[in-house]
């Protein structure tokens, strides 16, 4: 088994909006920017992103989305999400499907939208694994945390999820008393657990009163290898390269 990390350069729209509402979209594209490569361990599973907001008049919003995510043992990646909030850029269909698939092998990025027969291509380029201290860096809250204000983490030991053992460990923030205006002390909560074996996420919470909760989980977990037609591009989609360097048609 070996494990490199790569780094994706310019993900692009479609990248940065893999998840939904908009403050999950931007908490993802912030993970998708530093992706851990791990071959060796192939699985396939299915899991939720399940978004909740209470707002001001004590309306309660919960929204489900359900993930598709498969690994082979050359250590590519393709993860298959619904998303909505995309009636600004197609008002006739709020809601479409995103696949995005991490190819190390070809050394590329490739996230198709929706129905439409074109794929954007993107460059990925290894880093050394000494520099990439977590499965995924933390990301950022919403409205954004001054980075001086100081945290505490806390290991939270291990417990078996989804027939796995995972550790898990939380990073609490707190934005001190009149900082934003606040007539009291907010506490910003991320909660992650890590399978040890898999080296995959299977569970993590963000919890931040300004903008709700966001809770992944990872369910249906087999130790398979995938099919390797989830890698590849269909035959007949148009590739389009982000860089300008690459064209390409299939």
């Amino acid at each position: 088994m070996g494990r490199v990390v790569i780094r994706v350069l310019g993900l692009g729209l479609a990248a940065a909006m893999c998840a939904a509402p908009t403050a999950l979209a931007q908490k993802q594209d912030a993970m998708a920017s530093e992706v851990p490569v791990i071959r060796g361990l192939p699985f396939s599973a299915t899991g939720t992103v399940t978004t909740r907001m209470v707002l001001f008049d004590g309306t309660r919003i919960e929204q489900k989305t359900p993930v598709k995510y498969d690994r082979d043992s050359m250590g590519r990646v393709r993860r298959e999400q619904s998303i909505v909030g995309l009636s600004s850029l197609n008002p006739a269909n709020d809601s479409q499907y995103l696949v995005t698939i991490v190819d190390p092998v070809a050394g590329y990025v490739y996230t198709i939208v929706g129905s439409k027969k074109e794929v954007q291509r993107t460059p990925i380029v290894e880093l050394k694994p000494e520099k990439f201290i977590k499965e995924f860096k933390k990301p950022p809250d919403l409205p954004v945390v001054p980075p001086d204000l100081g945290t505490r983490e806390e290991e939270l030991g291990k417990r078996e999820i989804e027939g796995l053992m995972a550790a898990g460990r939380k990073t609490t923030t707190v934005i001190p008393k009149g900082f934003l205006g606040n007539d009291r002390a907010i506490e910003v909560t991320d909660e992650r657990w890590e399978s040890l074996d898999l080296k995959v996420l299977v569970l993590s919470r963000h919890h931040d009163p300004r903008s709700g909760e966001v809770e992944y989980r990872l369910t249906g977990i087999k130790r398979v290898e995938p099919s390797k037609e989830l890698f590849f591009i269909p035959s007949g989609y148009k590739v389009i390269d982000l860089t300008g360097r690459f064209p390409d048609q299939r």
